[in-house]
């Protein structure tokens, strides 16, 4: 089983408020993907001519089995290679581009991701290619119920115990903050 590694949010006005962090839970993925599920994908880009492609592609195979509602929002975030050519060439009105003019970096991709989304629920996809779109099936299982779903990356990998040590104070805070357990809050 491939880890799922994505961020899953509800996206009242681009906002988690105070009373959806209240209703966080952290829970096994059991459920079916609600069949009026609408999503909104975006996927923060910075010079990622080599990946960008293939991402879009899987993604517009994979998402259709899923929900007959969606879009991806993709922010080139000022790339300076050939992404904002690539972008370009994609002619699938499901896929809408917002261009940085200069890097803003990922949160104000994110920002702009968010801002610009029309759907209720918002999925962060990474343009690196290192997230797969038959993924999707068993993150999108988590919905019903859910104001947030996290995926998480599996424990134990390989990390210097300076890493580990520093994400498990920065966890703990985001635990207390959210008053819930997120076993892996940089997933997206």
């Amino acid at each position: 089983v491939m880890p799922i590694v994505f961020l899953f949010a509800a996206s009242y006005g681009a906002r988690l408020t105070k009373s959806i962090r209240r209703e966080i839970a952290v829970q096994e993925i059991s459920g079916a993907i609600p069949r009026d599920l609408v999503l909104s994908v975006v996927i923060p880009c910075y010079n990622e001519e080599g990946s960008i492609k293939s991402v879009l592609g899987d993604l517009l195979i994979n998402l259709p089995n899923l929900t007959a509602n969606f879009e991806i929002v993709v922010v080139n975030d000022g790339s300076t290679d050939r992404t904002e050519t690539i972008l370009k060439s994609f002619d699938d009105p499901r896929v809408r581009i917002i261009t940085h003019e200069w890097s803003r970096g990922y949160g104000a991709s994110v920002k702009s991701g968010a801002a610009a989304a029309t759907y209720d629920w918002l999925l962060l996809f990474d343009a690196d290619g290192q997230h797969q779109g038959d993924q999707l099936t068993s993150l999108l299982s988590a919905v019903p119920g859910s104001a947030m779903v996290i995926g998480a990356r599996p424990v134990g990998r390989d990390e210097l115990w300076q890493r580990r040590t520093g994400k498990a104070v920065i966890r703990m805070v985001v635990d207390f903050l959210l008053r819930a357990r997120v076993p892996d809050f940089n997933s997206g």
